[in-house]
């Protein structure tokens, strides 16, 4: 039985089996092995910067226009999505770029700063890692030189980006626009100047000391509103810096300061020059505020200027520079609009120590209007300095005590030679056509215009107490009181020689209000125009030099009969 069982079980164990054995068995196939990891190693940096300046060769860096739209240029790298980390000193910059037809630009985000501690001709070493989910890149390393070029100024931001590098070399490559404030990034308080105040004991440690040329381009648009800030304009305080060729578009809403306010410059120092730049706009400011400068140091100049708008502040305020101190000049210059303010205004120079040389305040076809209280003048409201070849025309200047057709109050070391006045001056206390008081030099200048005041008016000078060589008037002079008041003098407590009134344009007697008119001489209308154009009148103006300082006609009086200067022919 259990033999029989046995093999029964080994019978069914075979036929099971041989039944299996009868049917197909399938073997998997093993996976394929993975691609083969593509190491790129054909890199191509192409470097376009504008950071520090712009350069077609690729080797080039240094200089320029601070550009935030700087790129990296790659070729040659399989299109895909690609993240990358990028090395510059002790700088990473990350992110993904996506590569097209091979090709990819890598925006620049590395600070400014970075650049700045580059020197010329070092070695810039750029590190680059690129990774994507099917290609593997090892690091890759280019190095450059650095060459210091000049700086390229193409946009506002760039205008802007100046005050990472104060010490640099700008130029401007073509007109700026600045947008409305609070609109594209632009502040809503306008420009941030250029340069700032140092502590006192280093005041000018901050200070833009490079170089600016405008090449004529045109910044437009531009404003500031930062009434609690001082030392305001395109730069805040300059020293030992050149500004030139440059034309400044002010926008309507103005440029707005504290103290020490100028379109160009807010405070200007040791020997920087600003040369040939013009002003479009208004500029305004609490004290020491011009239409160019707010203040001049020592060394300083400014030539070859213009300022067309209008100039406002507290005190020291003028269409050039508000306060100009003893060693600076303006010269070559020319304002039109208008100067308000309270003390010491003046169409060119608010406070002046320096030399005021060939320049003008209005004109012709644009008239200069000052207004304000005390010490206010055509050319400047304080004079203890040099005005050589100065001119007002067109103007009209009031004010209260101490107001003049050039200078409001001259001091000591004062010197007015070879100037005019063509202006309309009304005030109260020492007033004159020239000058309200006068305790410096005057010679080889004149008056054509009219005058008005209460006390101590005159046609030349309110009151005087110096010298005046070779002048005239010839002004319609009025005064309340009749003891101070004269058509050439109102006191005289100084010395004339060889001086001369018109007695027919006044309305007053007596040449000067205390009868001392020792040196001075009354011409009527005939005596002035009894000349001819080709002959030189010694007989009535005796002393004068009429080959290199005097010609025989004013060319922009209105009357063309009078002695006008050579340099007035001369002016441009």
């Amino acid at each position: 039985m259990k033999t029989t069982n046995a093999i029964l079980l080994f019978f069914l164990w075979l036929v099971l089996v041989m039944g299996s054995c009868s049917k197909e068995v399938l073997i998997p196939e093993p996976p394929p092995p993975p691609p083969p990891i593509e190491e790129v190693d054909s890199l191509v940096i192409s470097p376009k910067f504008r950071v520090l300046s712009y350069s077609d060769k690729a080797d080039r860096f240094g200089g320029g226009d601070f550009s935030r739209d700087t790129l990296f240029l790659l070729s040659n790298i399989p299109d895909g999505s690609w993240e990358y980390t990028l090395k510059l000193g002790g700088e990473i910059q990350v992110g993904r770029v996506e590569v097209v037809d091979e090709q990819a630009k890598i925006a620049n985000n590395h600070r400014v700063e970075t650049w700045l501690e580059c020197v010329t001709d070092d070695s810039i070493t750029l590190y680059m890692t690129l990774y994507s989910e099917d290609y593997i890149m090892t690091e890759h390393t280019d190095s450059f030189s650095f060459v210091n070029e000049m700086y390229l100024i193409r946009s506002w931001q760039d205008l802007q980006a100046m005050c990472y590098d104060p010490m640099g070399s700008y130029s401007l490559k073509n007109d700026i626009i600045f947008p409305e404030p609070a609109t594209e990034g632009f502040p809503e308080q306008g420009f941030v100047p250029v340069g700032t105040a140092g502590p006192s004991a280093a005041f000018l440690l901050n200070a833009f000391k490079g170089s600016l040329n405008g090449y004529g381009y045109k910044i437009k648009n531009f404003s500031i509103d930062r009434a609690d800030l001082n030392y305001v304009g395109l730069f805040g305080v300059i020293a030992d810096a050149n500004i030139k060729d440059l034309y400044l578009e002010i926008s309507s809403s103005g440029i707005r300061g504290g103290s020490y306010v100028g379109a160009i410059a807010g405070y200007v120092a040791r020997k920087s020059v600003i040369e040939n730049c013009k002003v479009i706009g208004n500029v305004s400011g609490l004290n020491q505020v011009g239409g160019i400068a707010g203040e001049i140091e020592m060394h300083s100049a400014i030539t070859l200027s213009r300022t067309t708008g209008g100039v406002e502040g507290k005190n020291y305020v003028g269409g050039i520079v508000g306060t100009a101190r003893e060693g600076s000049s303006v010269s070559t210059s020319f304002v039109e609009g208008k100067i308000n303010g309270n003390d010491y205004l003046g169409g060119l120079v608010g406070h002046n120590k320096s030399i005021l040389d060939n320049s003008q305040a209005g004109g012709e076809i644009n008239s200069i209007e000052i207004s304000g209280g005390n010490f206010i003048g055509g050319l400047c409201g304080y004079n203890n300095g040099e005005i050589l070849g100065c001119r007002v025309i067109n103007a009209g200047i009031e004010g209260k005590n101490d107001i003049g057709g050039l200078t409001g109050f001259a001091d000591t070391l004062s010197v007015h030679r070879e100037s005019c006045s063509k202006a309309g001056v009304n005030g109260e206390i020492r007033v004159g056509g020239m000058i309200g008081s006068n305790h410096g030099k005057i010679s080889n200048s004149y008056v054509i215009g009219k005058v008005e005041g209460q006390s101590y008016v005159g046609g030349l000078v309110g009151d005087f107490y110096s010298e005046v060589t070779n002048s005239y008037a010839s002004a319609d002079v009025s005064g309340t009181s009749l003891f101070s008041s004269g058509s050439f003098m109102g006191i005289n407590n100084g010395s004339m020689i060889s001086c001369y009134y018109d007695n027919e344009r006044s309305t007053l007697s007596s040449p000067t209000g205390n009868n001392r008119d020792f040196g001075l001489e009354a011409k009527d209308k005939n005596a002035f125009i009894s000349f001819s154009a080709l002959q030189i009148p010694r007989e009535i103006f005796t002393q004068w030099d009429f080959e290199s300082i005097w010609e025989n006609e004013v060319p922009l009086a209105g009357n063309e009969q009078l002695p006008g200067l050579k340099r007035e022919f001369n002016f441009e």
